[in-house]
């Protein structure tokens, strides 16, 4: 049975389990909710939606919350997670730091967002993302992966919230980072992933 991934319509923070899926060639259905269809599943309480908000994936009968469990769990069931205690914790942790990045360029847009992009990229982004990630990529011995020498479900985390700043907010561009370009480039570059990006229309 395939995977049923909930979530409002664009990629916000589902995107990174979706390019998982894709990844490992796990069929799944893409269900958009809207406004109504969340208050409606609210109602129903915490066995259909376990903390009132999305996204969540439906695995048969089970029903998993928060983007990163979800994602982390998708990484151990389909052989893209790291074997040991330590890199588990590292792999998680790398998610959850490109949650809060991912979190704070989401505050970039509406009212003046223009100001906020320019302020973003000069101060989060080149001050604090981009060389956190960057020394991170490096003290893991330059293998082109975050977490020991495979790809795992952490690299598809920290590659969805870069793209995402990098599409979507002016400016934004990881010069002067080289070995996070080539980073990003290669795991673009894997065939599912980049057939699926070359598929999406947002």
């Amino acid at each position: 049975m395939a995977y049923k991934v909930f979530y409002f319509p664009g990629r916000g923070r589902v995107e990174h389990i979706r390019v998982l899926l894709h990844e490992v060639d796990q069929p799944f259905e893409n269900v958009v909710v809207k406004r109504d269809e969340l208050m409606e599943m609210k109602k129903q309480g915490p066995a259909t939606l376990p903390f009132g908000a999305l996204p969540i994936i439906h695995d048969d009968d089970v029903v998993l919350a928060q983007s990163n469990v979800i994602l982390g769990y998708l990484g151990r069931k389909h052989g893209l997670a790291p074997s040991d205690p330590i890199s588990l914790a590292r792999a998680d942790a790398l998610c959850f730091g490109a949650e809060d990045m991912r979190s704070k360029y989401f505050g970039v847009f509406g009212d003046d967002s223009e100001t906020k992009m320019a302020e973003f990229v000069e101060t989060l982004w080149r001050g604090r993302w981009l060389p956190n990630f960057a020394g991170l990529l490096e003290l893991n011995g330059n293998t082109g992966y975050f977490v020991g020498d495979s790809f795992t479900y952490a690299d598809i985390a920290v590659w969805d919230a870069l793209d995402g700043v990098l599409r979507y907010v002016t400016h934004a561009s990881l010069d002067g980072f080289p070995t996070l370009q080539s980073f990003y480039d290669s795991v673009g570059a894997r065939p599912r992933i980049k057939a699926y990006v070359d598929s999406r229309t947002d």
